[in-house]
C-alpha cells in the first residue's frame, strides 16, 4: 500500500491497517463508526453499509450473544461477594465470549464496556436484544 493511499475499506489483515475496532464500535446489536466525523468515521460507515454489517442475521447472532454476555455480566456482579469458585468461573466464561477469537468480539466488548460505564442503558440494550430474538 502506498503510503499517501488513504483506502476507504477497512483491512483486518496484517500490521498496516487500523484495526476495526479503532473505527467501528456498537449500540447494542448495530454497527456504527466510533468517531463522529472526519475520514474515519466514513472509512467506518463505508465498510459498514458495503458488507452489510447490520443486515438481519447478523443483528440476530449479535443479540443472542449479548443475551449470553449480559448473563455472565449479572452473575459476575451478583457473585461479587459469593463463592471464589463461582467467581471464578463467570470470569473464564467472560473471557472466553470476549476473546478476539469470538465471532463478534468487538459488538461483545462495545456492550461489556456500556455495561461498566452505563448498566442502565445496557439493561436497556439487553431488553431490546430480548425483543429481538
Amino acid at each position: 500500500m502506498l503510503k499517501a493511499e488513504r483506502p476507504f475499506f477497512i483491512n483486518p489483515l496484517g500490521n498496516w491497517n487500523e484495526r476495526p475496532e479503532k473505527l467501528i464500535t456498537y449500540h447494542g446489536y448495530l454497527a456504527m463508526p466510533k468517531v463522529a466525523s472526519g475520514y474515519r468515521h466514513n472509512r467506518a460507515k463505508i465498510t459498514i453499509l458495503a458488507f452489510d454489517l447490520n443486515r438481519e442475521a447478523l443483528t440476530l447472532e449479535r443479540a443472542e450473544d449479548i443475551q449470553d454476555i449480559q448473563d455472565i455480566w449479572i452473575q459476575t456482579r451478583l457473585m461479587e461477594r459469593g463463592e471464589v469458585t463461582d467467581r471464578k468461573m463467570a470470569r473464564e466464561r467472560l473471557k472466553r465470549l470476549l476473546a478476539p477469537t469470538h465471532r463478534h468480539t468487538n459488538c461483545l466488548n462495545s456492550f461489556y464496556k456500556l455495561c461498566s460505564k452505563d448498566p442502565d442503558e445496557a439493561h436497556r440494550t439487553y431488553k431490546e436484544c430480548e425483543l429481538l430474538l
